[in-house]
């Protein structure tokens, strides 16, 4: 089985409007490899998800990513709880 995707909570909804543009050309060829290789792909329906309280694997290449944070981690936070709380998941901090 492959490895899980990691994911923080306000990018549950990101694959759903992907179209592969308007990003940095790392950051399309990163989320292109898991919303349309990976969730989108054969197979996707049983892709692990595993909901993380911090950067994950779409922040990888992303240009606000600072260290083990976000430039704008405040928002970011505040996004991650408010779609935790709307989607009923908590993310793991470990």
């Amino acid at each position: 089985m492959a490895d899980p995707i990691h994911y923080r909570p306000h990018h549950f909804l990101c694959p759903l409007g992907f179209e592969g543009k308007g990003y940095s050309p790392g950051y399309t060829a990163n989320m292109s490899e898991i919303v349309i290789g990976r969730l989108r792909g054969a197979g996707g329906d049983k892709v692990l998800i595993e909901v993380k309280a911090g950067l994950d694997d779409i922040c990888a290449p992303c240009s606000k990513k600072r260290g083990s944070a976000c430039a704008v981690q405040e928002k970011i936070a505040g996004l991650d709880r408010a779609h935790a709380a709307a989607l009923r998941i908590a993310p793991a901090t470990g």
